[in-house]
């Protein structure tokens, strides 16, 4: 364990750690900032955060990770009910426990299966994501910094839409009031700082956009009914008791869906405008799947979506965009008698603690990764013997979690994430501007700025040499620094090759 002060916990040693990373960072890359300093040689530690939450069990090892979310039966906990329950208005699949969680999931999990979402959502998704290429394509003209996050966030949301309610908000090109709400609903909703939940305005303002946002899910959810009924609608929601208990879960999804991908998406291309030879890589995959036309592949893919399958390269830039930047986590309650056992041998009582895995650490464990923060998607297709292959690595990619408790919706993200990249990056190239976006915000700092405060302020905005980083913000670690101001270049119809 940490040095523990009887009267402060790690209350001081935590600050110590978050003074040396931007203040807005989320918090489990100062933990492994923490963990890989203090304790190179832990599997997992305690962790004492008292008055501001319940102590932790801390970990960062792949195997211990594992113990959790298959060896035993660890529920989740109270206080990720009393996070997240104000965002999803109930319980939800990320936070129930026992039946109710297994008949809930085995509701959902035909509609999110591989197959299905590939042969039945991906002509939409297509469509949604070429509206998205458009866009950049109108902003490339422009020549204009802008944050990435407002397009992306839109197209997601019309995805997650559309696939969770068969819905075309298309958002992308029409305001919408709902996606306002959700978005206010994230913001009051925010768990980072827990003096947020002193706000006396804070109750009030859930409760009025939570009424809103199942006002607009029930009357969605009415709509399919009644075409159920007249035997035009989708046989699943026959199997719902309940439209309240479904709102709650369709809320979740709508959260998760459009947020996580969002985000991944962000790092992705971000990795991409810093390792030219790698996305040179992805583009000649691209090209060798679905010919030297870029325009061509949206109707290639609406052909034949098993295309998506036989992009190797595609996929393993995705799963190293997701280890470096994980976009979440996961929290579970101890119970009495179960302990973890960490490779020394030694057993972690785990009653009493919530156990958080830290997956910035598990991700980057130099134990199982060669080179673990390097940005290396070839380590992916290494075969045994090559000097990139992991070790030991059963469990240590978890951006979804593992076990049965793992995101029902990893399919659904994965495929997005992957039509996305083989309809984009042979079309434009997409190239971080924070230096010109932190310059605009200084030119516009007001007293702030003439003090030379501001500046101050922007000079430890980097994480692992990156200006971008996930910050605290609603909930999850997918949301980048100011929402990934960029510039985009028009490659034109050449395939995005010089």
């Amino acid at each position: 364990m940490p040095q523990w002060s009887w009267i402060w916990g790690h209350l001081p040693l935590l600050r110590r750690y978050l003074a040396r990373y931007p203040s807005d960072v989320f918090f489990t890359y100062a933990l492994a900032g923490l963990a890989a300093e203090e304790l190179p040689e832990a599997d997992m530690f305690y962790l004492d955060l008292w008055p501001f939450s319940p102590p932790f069990l801390c970990i960062c090892d792949a195997d211990a990770a594992n113990q959790v979310s298959a060896k035993h039966t660890f529920p989740k906990s109270d206080y990720l009910r009393s996070l997240f329950e104000p965002l999803m208005g109930g319980p939800s699949l990320l936070t129930m426990n026992s039946q109710e969680w297994k008949d809930w999931r085995a509701r959902f999990n035909p509609g999110f299966a591989h197959s299905y979402l590939l042969h039945h959502h991906l002509p939409a998704i297509v469509d949604y994501v070429d509206v998205f290429g458009a866009k950049l394509r109108e902003r490339a003209a422009t020549g204009q910094v802008f944050p990435l996050e407002h397009l992306a966030t839109r197209m997601t949301v019309d995805l997650i839409l559309k696939a969770t309610l068969d819905d075309d908000m298309d958002y992308q090109n029409t305001a919408n009031p709902m996606v306002d709400v959700l978005r206010n609903l994230i913001r009051w909703a925010y768990l980072g700082n827990p003096l947020s939940h002193l706000n006396p305005f804070r109750p009030l303002m859930l409760k009025y956009y939570s009424g809103a946002m199942n006002r607009y899910i029930r009357r969605i959810l009415t709509d399919r009914l009644n075409e159920i009924k007249h035997g035009q609608g989708t046989a699943a929601l026959q199997t719902s008791k309940s439209i309240i208990a479904l709102v709650y879960q369709i809320r979740l999804f709508l959260f998760a869906g459009h947020d996580t991908t969002t985000g991944s998406l962000i790092y992705t291309y971000h990795f991409l405008s810093q390792h030219p030879d790698i996305l040179r890589r992805l583009q000649d995959e691209h090209t060798m799947i679905f010919g030297e036309d870029p325009a061509s592949a949206s109707a290639l893919l609406k052909q034949n979506p098993n295309l998506l399958n036989q992009l190797p390269y595609t996929t393993a830039v995705i799963k190293e965009t997701m280890r470096l930047y994980p976009v979440s986590g996961s929290i579970r309650s101890g119970v009495r008698g179960a302990t973890l056992t960490d490779r020394h041998g030694t057993h972690y009582p785990t009653e009493g603690f919530h156990l958080l895995n830290v997956h910035p650490a598990i991700q980057s464990s130099p134990r199982v990764w060669p080179r673990p923060l390097e940005f290396l998607p070839e380590r992916w297709l290494a075969a045994p013997g090559d000097e990139l292959y992991p070790h030991n690595a059963a469990g240590a990619w978890r951006p979804f979690e593992q076990g049965p408790r793992n995101c029902i919706g990893q399919n659904l993200s994965l495929i997005e994430m992957r039509v996305a990249l083989a309809l984009t990056v042979r079309a434009v190239r997409i190239e971080p501007a924070y230096e010109e976006w932190d310059a605009m915000k200084r030119g516009g700092g007001g007293s702030l700025s003439r003090l030379g405060w501001q500046k101050k302020a922007t000079e430890r905005r980097t994480l692992r040499g990156q200006w971008v980083y996930p910050i605290e913000k609603g909930s999850e670690a997918s949301n980048a620094r100011d929402g990934y101001p960029c510039r985009v270049i028009d490659l034109g119809s050449g395939g995005g090759r010089d």
